[in-house]
């Protein structure tokens, strides 16, 4: 990662400046000199390049310990500001001063404008609609709900259709937004899952070469074989198959996304006054989720597969191990060399083969660590499959709903039941309790899946 890639933090009259890429890798510790306890805290993301969903979470905690006064964000980043409305501290701990956000025009061309909070406040307030419009021909996505907290009146619509069917247009476009949700988690588990073995596994292979290298130095026989070059080329087959998985993904994302847009615009037609134009565009979306069931074999595959390179790893480095721990004593020479080969630097074990292995023993069972660590991350291959197979459940039932034409609020309590029974992850607790405030369940079964702080993987 180059230095202007690197995640830093500047504080600039009063305000902290987050810049760079901010990974669940990064220690936010060097944000707790520039945060108050006693006072609201400002925070500028205008030079934030991306985040993963798991680094959000780990500063949503940061913030909730270090700020207890409140966050004021300024310049959120639109695809930012969708994964932290979903956060537990979104409207108890934080305001938005500034957000860009995606607005679409009447040929669903995608732009996006900055706006303050008082700037919307003052659009909720002119134009009551259940979507809000910074012109005449431009209107931002997703209902003001989903950037204040309220709703605008009803009975305001252009569309005579939406002004009298108000409750189902909003049930319909809220699972939706709920199903998108979900779909851009998938992907954000995608690229953990990557991040997490492209990292580990390139760390166990540097081991490998090294570890395999010193032993070539030694005088005596090995019945270790250098395996770098065959485990590399199957971590690049994985690699291409998680691209091919993430862009299949991705595309049926971003149709589905210009779905939700013609969906969207159907509120400022005056000629939507039947329910048809928006059951055909819920049919297409429908139809494009369905896709998904498409590309389950082969996320199962990858994990498969992933799994079996973590594991022959393993017996490849405890086999390596073995080797070095039937040495008792070699020359100071072989010595040097095989601690240069391993970047051995610990000085205090320089003269002695005894001490030096316990620092090379100490690699090698920091590396057996991670990659069982690593092992266990690599259920989220089973979590992805699970998610995608409930929605695709999800679809089939609303497209009985749409063929048989019942009554729509009998379908929405069922509807809101399986997504209940479904949810594992947090991250889909977060999104149903968003997007889906009716279907939050009432008996209690609505808490977080695991203990504050605990490492999720998604």
């Amino acid at each position: 990662m180059g230095c202007a890639r690197r995640f830093r933090v500047l504080k600039n009259n009063g305000t902290i400046c987050l810049f760079g890429i901010l990974d669940e890798t990064v220690n936010l510790n060097i944000m707790a000199e520039h945060c108050s306890a006693e006072a609201n805290n400002r925070i500028d993301l205008s030079n934030l390049e991306s985040c993963s969903w798991n680094a959000l979470l780990i500063l949503d905690r940061f913030l909730e310990s270090h700020c207890p006064q409140g966050v004021t964000f300024e310049h959120v980043p639109s695809k930012l500001f969708d994964s932290m409305k979903l956060l537990p501290n979104f409207q108890k701990l934080y305001t938005f001063d500034s957000i860009n956000l995606d607005s679409i025009d009447s040929t669903c061309m995608l732009t996006q404008i900055e706006v303050t909070r008082r700037e919307l406040e003052s659009l909720s307030q002119s134009c009551s609609g259940y979507f809000l419009q910074p012109d005449d021909d431009h209107q931002f996505l997703g209902n003001q709900r989903y950037f204040l907290g309220i709703e605008g009146p009803a009975d305001c619509e252009k569309s005579p259709w939406l002004n009298s069917h108000r409750n189902e247009f909003r049930f319909w476009h809220d699972y939706l937004s709920f199903c998108q949700s979900t779909l851009t988690l998938s992907l954000d588990l995608l690229e953990s899952l990557k991040f997490v073995l492209d990292k580990d596994l390139g760390e166990s292979l540097m081991l490998s070469q090294q570890s395999c290298i010193a032993l070539s130095l030694l005088n005596f026989d090995t019945n270790c074989t250098d395996k770098s070059a065959e485990f590399q080329k199957t971590l690049k087959d994985i690699n291409e198959y998680f691209e091919q998985a993430f862009h299949a993904i991705k595309e049926i994302k971003r149709e589905c996304f210009e779905t939700i847009c013609q969906i969207e615009r159907l509120a400022l037609r005056e000629d939507f006054s039947q329910a048809k134009p928006l059951y055909e565009l819920i049919g297409e979306y429908l139809e494009k989720v369905a896709r998904l069931r498409n590309g389950l074999d082969d996320i199962e595959n990858l994990g498969v597969e992933s799994g079996s390179l973590v594991f022959q790893m393993m017996n490849h480095l405890n086999n390596i191990k073995s080797q070095f721990s039937t040495i008792e004593d070699m020359e100071k020479d072989q010595m040097k060399a095989v601690r240069e080969a391993l970047d051995v630097m610990d000085i205090l074990s320089a003269k002695s083969w005894k001490k030096t292995w316990r620092v090379i023993n100490r690699q090698f069972q920091g590396n057996n660590t991670a990659l069982f660590k690593l092992n266990s991350s690599l259920q989220g291959f089973d979590l992805l499959r699970q998610i995608i197979d409930h929605r695709l459940n999800e679809v089939d039932l609303a497209k009985n709903q749409l063929q048989s034409e019942s009554d729509w609020e009998g379908f929405a309590q069922n509807l809101y039941k399986m997504v209940n029974k479904s949810v594992v992850t947090d991250q889909e607790k977060y999104s149903r309790d968003f997007y889906l405030a009716d279907a939050k369940d009432s008996s209690g079964k609505g808490e977080l899946l695991h203990a504050p702080g605990d490492i999720v993987l998604f």
